[in-house]
């Protein structure tokens, strides 16, 4: 009769799929961080610690999404930036056995005084992470920095979500294509037609993700909002200039505020 020790992890995964995200602050232990940090984990982490079998089977369900928050105090000197490196390096140290676990990691900057800590140092700590699959930012501002710090790091690396072209920031160096050449899956957020183009000619994209919404000021970066038309035409462009084979998916989700009104699957064949 078959039980839970014989469901793939994958579909563990799903199953708990409604459950929050991990939260882990940068100057908190892995261990020993308040209990209430973890709720809607509760359960996971009690089944995980009923016995040798039940953790085998929870623990890497309970540590497969992970959320980074760094902050930065306004008068915080570099100095302490390192302080701050250092102690969590050794919280990651401290529990090596959960991080094979982790699959996806999503990166939150509240500050803008973490710019240069994200960037660099930040990008130190990742490879520490083995079989990261997917990385979310939250804000994406200063994702293509730290994706250029990773060049090399994170081959395993599938998915990005919250991508945010900025032109000042891509200008000089791409940076996406070299720096994980391995993604599959890309959702994007604010940008212009030129910048979108800068995702041509990848290896292995086939699912591109266009998050659609007005500004309040109907100016982007100094240019006119293109349409939706010229959106979907750019992205096709790019899906077909990828070096991927098989079935490419362009989806336009267009919001209202935080809410998604409408979702629109597109299939791209090889001749468009």
């Amino acid at each position: 009769m078959s039980s839970l020790p014989d469901l793939p992890t994958e579909l563990l995964l799903e199953m708990v799929n409604y459950y929050p995200e991990l939260y882990l602050d940068i100057d908190d232990s892995l261990h020993g961080v308040a209990s209430e940090q973890f709720v809607g984990d509760d359960t996971l982490r009690a089944l995980s610690q009923t016995c040798r079998t039940l953790r085998g089977i929870f623990l890497p369900v309970l540590w497969a999404r992970v959320c980074l928050v760094h902050r930065a105090e306004q008068a915080q000197k570099s100095k302490g930036r390192a302080k701050m490196l250092e102690r969590h390096m050794l919280s990651i140290q401290k529990a090596s056995h959960v991080l094979p676990h982790i699959r996806a990691l999503t990166i939150v900057k509240v500050s803008n005084e973490c710019l240069g800590f994200d960037n660099d140092n930040l990008a130190q700590i990742i490879p520490c992470f083995p079989n990261i699959q997917a990385l979310t930012f939250h804000p994406g501002s200063g994702c293509i920095p730290f994706l250029r710090a990773l060049k090399g790091s994170c081959e395993h690396v599938h998915t990005l979500n919250n991508l945010t072209l900025y032109a000042n920031i891509i200008e000089s160096d791409p940076g996406v294509r070299d720096s994980i050449p391995n993604v599959r899956r890309i959702s994007v957020w604010q940008f212009a037609l030129e910048l979108l183009r800068l995702l041509e000619n990848m290896d292995n994209l086939s699912d591109l993700r266009i998050c659609y919404r007005e500004p309040l000021v109907h100016v982007v970066y100094g240019l006119p909002l293109p349409s939706l038309d010229e959106i979907v035409a750019t992205a096709k462009r790019v899906l077909r200039t990828s070096k991927a084979t098989g079935r490419k998916e362009l989806h336009i989700q267009e919001f209202t505020g935080d809410i998604l009104r409408k979702e629109t699957l597109i299939i791209v064949g090889r001749d468009l």
